[in-house]
């Protein structure tokens, strides 16, 4: 899970802060602008306010700008894409090498909460879907057929991490 306290959240709420997955990335010092010069990034991959975003099942609390005839929405960029504090690049890097941008997303769900998982979990990753768990009161764990859940982080098996997870999901758009 992301230690990061710009990606805390309020259990119950939709708008979720996650960390943005836009691909590789282009650094440019002193480049021309409308006012003056200044820094500049672009990206391969590039996510703004008011796209839709699926998440990135690589990654825990990472979203994706979702590609078009996406089967699952997670929801919307509802923030300006900002740098964590003191995590700006001064030079090009490819994805993953370089510390990712933030935005809130308002998650297609009724609620997003953090849950425990069951001592014996089978691992989870990010979109997995969950259950109550078997064997311990006030746990879960990982579905075998997919509900009305997604998971918005990872956990090794056996592990009895803590996961967010997301009920009521309505982003998928395909039977």
């Amino acid at each position: 899970m992301i230690e990061n306290e710009e990606l805390y959240f309020n259990p119950g709420e939709t708008n979720i802060p996650m960390e943005l997955n836009e691909g590789d990335m282009e650094y440019e010092s002193d480049e021309e602008q409308e006012f003056g010069t200044g820094d500049s990034w672009r990206f391969s991959n590039k996510i703004k306010k008011d796209y839709k975003v699926i998440l990135d099942p690589d990654d825990p609390r990472t979203v994706k700008k979702a590609p078009p005839g996406a089967k699952q929405i997670l929801g919307v960029v509802i923030t300006k894409p900002k740098w964590q504090k003191g995590q700006r690049p001064t030079e090009s890097a490819d994805n993953g090498a370089y510390t990712r941008r933030i935005a809130t997303v308002q998650v297609r769900a009724d609620y997003v909460t953090t849950e425990t998982l069951e001592p014996t979990n089978a691992a989870i990753s990010p979109g997995d879907s969950i259950i109550t768990g078997a064997t311990t009161f006030d746990c879960v764990d990982k579905a075998t057929a997919e509900n009305t859940t997604r998971t918005l982080s990872s956990a090794d098996a056996n592990s009895g991490d803590k996961v967010v997870v997301a009920y009521g999901f309505y982003g998928k758009l395909e039977d």
